[in-house]
């Protein structure tokens, strides 16, 4: 016996009901959903018994065409005591990803020429999770997942990251991991594929990892001088981590920041929580599977980055509920958060780090002294008290000198 998904459906000839019902979201590619609609005329049962014939039309976003079932090839059939409910066994082309509209044509009289369509309704389809891609589950994994985050993240560790992800291959039963250094500038890729080793087939995973430019300024306000210091303010990008500079004591290491040029000292980060409300969640207007709602961020502030941090269970709540990414905006402190596909279905509270780009309220110089201390029988003070240190501070040996005396004894003299 088959196991469908049976929908009801209460549907009007003149009213628009079925909008405001709570339709589960179908997964494009099955082929056991059931719709049962009871048909109603202004609230009271429509009997269908002169209905020569039922169509249902369906209008798909997912590629723009429409598709129709019909009583004429068996898979919508009429029933009810009432003979007022239609049974449509849902073909699995009928529908897709993303909002699906759906009414019903009527035909009636000797030549089944007068035609009556009742009011739509829509419901929403997602895509399945499992796709030619994905692969038997392995409980050393978490190895692999742990290096595609490594290189989707650091570019300047890029020889190391290869020579990992090569070495992690003796450590997964039936798998092949390959790791290939790209030239500067190239998007990480990871991509899987089959292959074929002593007469068994095993997968593969190759990951691409772009190599730095080791700090190498690669744009300043839209030019591409590498010999261009940066100046407070400039928007650029760099291949590095980091760029020396030699400007005032504003930006004496510089490094990018969303775009813009900032020393280390001007990047705050405070843990914090987002709550996102199931009610709250609205569609943008203009915008397919697009939705937002506003969020209080207490830490956050005018000059803040949010990034949010969904614990394991989250996550797999967000993939059963079809959403596929959310995010966080800052228009001016006000935090409006996105979500992409369908939005989640329960009330959240996601931990988030809010990174503040401070504002500096006072200039500071470089320290201007030595910095090579030798050790005196004296107090020594370095004057580095609101000012930049722009190297390490070496602390030398103490001063020593050993030399032999009459009483066959060694006499130490500390200078």
């Amino acid at each position: 016996m088959s196991i469908l998904k049976t929908i009801p459906i209460a549907l009007d000839l003149k009213r628009v009901g079925a909008q405001s019902q709570a339709l589960p979201t179908l997964v494009e590619g099955d082929n056991g959903n059931v719709f049962v609609i009871t048909l109603t005329d202004d609230g009271e049962p429509l009997d269908l018994t002169n209905a020569s014939r039922v169509i249902c039309v369906f209008s798909k976003t997912s590629d723009g065409k429409t598709v129709e079932q019909d009583t004429d090839d068996g898979s919508v059939v009429i029933g009810g005591t009432d003979h007022n409910v239609i049974t449509i066994a849902l073909k699995a082309s009928s529908y897709g990803a993303g909002t699906n509209n759906c009414e019903v044509q009527i035909y009636s009289g000797v030549n089944s020429d007068v035609l009556v369509t009742t009011a739509n309704f829509n419901f929403r389809g997602r895509k399945g999770i499992m796709n030619d891609e994905t692969i038997q589950a392995e409980e050393k994994y978490p190895i692999l997942v742990s290096l595609i985050s490594l290189v989707t993240s650091s570019t300047s560790a890029a020889d190391a990251a290869a020579e990992e992800a090569t070495e992690a291959a003796e450590m997964i039963d039936g798998m092949v991991v390959e790791g290939t250094v790209l030239e500067p500038g190239s998007t990480p890729t990871v991509a899987i594929s089959e292959v074929e080793i002593g007469g068994k087939t095993v997968k593969k995973i190759t990951f691409g990892i772009s190599r730095g430019r080791d700090g190498q300024i690669i744009s300043v306000n839209g030019k591409t001088d590498p010999d261009i210091i940066l100046a407070a303010g400039d928007i650029g990008t760099t291949g590095g981590s980091n760029v020396q500079s030699d400007l005032d004591s504003k930006v004496p290491q510089t490094r990018m920041i969303n775009g813009y040029a900032l020393s280390s000292d001007l990047i705050i980060s405070k843990l914090d929580a987002v709550q996102l409300l199931t009610a709250s969640w609205a569609a943008v207007s203009g915008e397919t599977d697009v939705y937002s709602q506003t969020v209080t961020v207490e830490s956050g502030t005018a000059n803040s980055c949010i990034e949010l941090q969904p614990s394991y269970s989250q996550i797999q709540q967000l993939i059963e509920d079809g959403t596929l990414s959310l995010q966080i905006d800052n228009n001016n402190g006000t935090f409006t958060a996105y979500a992409v596909g369908d939005p989640p279905s329960t009330d959240m509270t996601i931990q988030c780090m809010v990174n503040i780009l401070a504002q500096e309220t006072e200039t500071r110089t470089y320290y201007a002294g030595s910095y090579t201390v030798t050790p005196r029988v004296y107090d020594q003070v370095l004057e580095t008290e609101e000012h930049i240190m722009s190297d390490d501070l070496t602390v030398e040996t103490i001063p020593l000198e050993r030399v032999s005396n009459e009483q066959d004894g060694v006499t130490t003299t500390i200078e």
